[in-house]
């Protein structure tokens, strides 16, 4: 899975957001909402299952749930049109191919907030 970053500006502030290469709309909206907001908790879970210390595992969050197990995770939001079909809401995507995709997101939003914070500090100076 690829993807890439777009920056733009919401309510004042500048931002990024992950744009997958393919064409996913729930791993797409999930990566920039709860993963952006909980990617320590999800990272952790991925770890655990992928070194095999736990079967499975997926926390809740603001608008998903998901279960990860070793080969396959499956993410499924929990805001959608009472008669929307299963795949506008669900996806289930390979485990150690999305950590991939997650350890450089989550690098990527690291290294936007660290070139923020310090341009902040430049411009109070």
């Amino acid at each position: 899975m690829n993807y890439h970053v777009e920056e733009y500006e919401m309510f004042g502030e500048k931002r990024i957001d992950a744009v997958l290469d393919c064409d996913n709309p729930v791993l797409q909206v999930w990566l920039n909402d709860d993963f952006r907001q909980f990617r320590k908790w999800y990272m952790d879970d991925f770890k655990e299952v992928l070194e095999g210390k736990k079967e499975n595992g997926g926390p809740s969050a603001n608008m998903s749930v998901m279960d990860i197990d070793k080969d396959k995770t499956a993410i499924e939001l929990l805001f959608h049109e009472d008669d929307a079909k299963d795949e506008e809401y669900k996806t289930v995507v390979d485990t150690a191919e999305l950590y991939e995709l997650l350890k450089s997101w989550q690098h990527d939003l690291r290294s936007f907030k660290a070139k923020k914070s310090a341009l902040e500090r430049k411009f109070k100076k």
